[in-house]
């Protein structure tokens, strides 16, 4: 499933402060609150930003009252207080890398690996990317105090592989505005970013192994490798360049360029294979249905808004590309 974070969780610019010292003091004080925020140096200011649009009003309340007297003693105190705060989120985090550690091993003793070496290479690759970017959240990975996090350097690895980069968005309202500037990588690297932490990529992971195994262990690394980037770029594409606000009925298809996951690969696999196994039955490609029933009622499942944030338009672009995919290679009327 791939994740958004706008309306719930995209970051929302709030104000500004004079000085670092003071977003550093502001910002430890909102994680106190329980309000995660991140400070960034725009010129001779400090933009604050705000990670949770639910939290916006009340950020931007904290930071009039913070304005009146930024010496306060409630915010003096608050660095110690989210020194703590980030420890505990250290401890948890640790454990979950412990997890994905664990369940990389597994993967990587199985027989078939050796028959899905590229498989197995995009799976390493974002468990890796997971490890040094705490997930692809938007926040600052938490491996020093608050007045270090600022700095992190996974904030910039996240930044460096989202479709474009928040500052830029911020500032512009433009989702092409980092590929425009020739960063095209950004067209396919969402994809290996995982906000919705560590169920979220594994649940990405284990049907990538499944699907994408039986498209290169049965066709081969080349298919594998071209439907894969293909799905990747136009779900991405379609993700980014949606509206933002739709009506009612199709609010679940908003778009947004600030977005993480393999879900869109995931479902354009799932397309491919299930058209190619109904077009051509001699491929010994097969795809239960109720593997396949079970995918599309977990896609639908995502437009309640029931399990938050979901890039529900790469979903359905990435399933539908890979069915495209497929038809184009096995119709016959394209062969003649």
């Amino acid at each position: 499933m791939g994740y958004l974070w706008d309306r719930d969780r995209f970051m929302r610019h709030i104000g500004t402060l004079p000085n670092e010292n003071a977003a550093r003091r502001f910002t430890a004080f909102l994680l106190t609150q329980d309000i995660i925020a991140s400070s960034e140096q725009d010129a001779e200011e400090w933009i604050i930003w705000v990670h949770d649009e639910n939290n916006v009003a009340h950020g931007r309340e904290e930071l009039a009252s913070f304005r009146q007297d930024p010496n306060g003693e409630i915010y003096l105190q608050a660095e110690t207080a989210a020194e703590q705060i980030v420890r505990k989120r250290l401890e948890t985090e640790k454990q979950n890398q412990k997890n994905v550690r664990d369940l990389r091993s597994q993967w990587s003793r199985q027989p078939g690996s050796q028959k899905r070496p590229l498989t197995l290479s995009v799976v390493v690759l974002t468990v890796l990317v997971f490890f040094f970017s705490n997930g692809g959240s938007p926040r600052r990975r938490l491996t020093r105090s608050p007045s270090s996090a600022s700095e992190g350097p996974s904030f910039s690895l996240n930044d460096t592989l989202r479709f474009c980069s928040i500052a830029d968005y911020g500032r512009t309202g433009d989702p092409l505005v980092s590929i425009k500037k020739g960063q095209i990588w950004r067209l396919i690297t969402p994809i290996l970013l995982h906000p919705g932490g560590i169920w979220h990529l594994v649940f990405n992971m284990l049907w990538l192994w499944q699907l994408g195994g039986i498209i290169e262990s049965r066709r081969s690394k080349l298919t594998l490798a071209w439907v894969l980037l293909l799905t990747a770029v136009l779900s991405n594409l379609a993700q980014a360049i949606m509206p933002l606000d739709l009506p009612a009925p199709l609010r679940p298809f908003s778009g947004n360029p600030i977005f993480g996951g393999m879900s869109g690969v995931v479902y354009g696999l799932l397309g491919y294979l299930w058209v190619t196994g109904r077009l051509d039955p001699g491929s010994g490609i097969f795809l239960h249905p109720n593997t396949v029933m079970l995918m599309i009622g977990w896609a639908c499942l995502c437009l309640t808004g029931l399990l938050g944030p979901v890039a529900n338009t790469a979903h359905f672009a990435g399933l539908f590309v890979g069915m495209a995919v497929a038809n184009f290679t096995l119709n016959p009327r394209r062969q003649t």
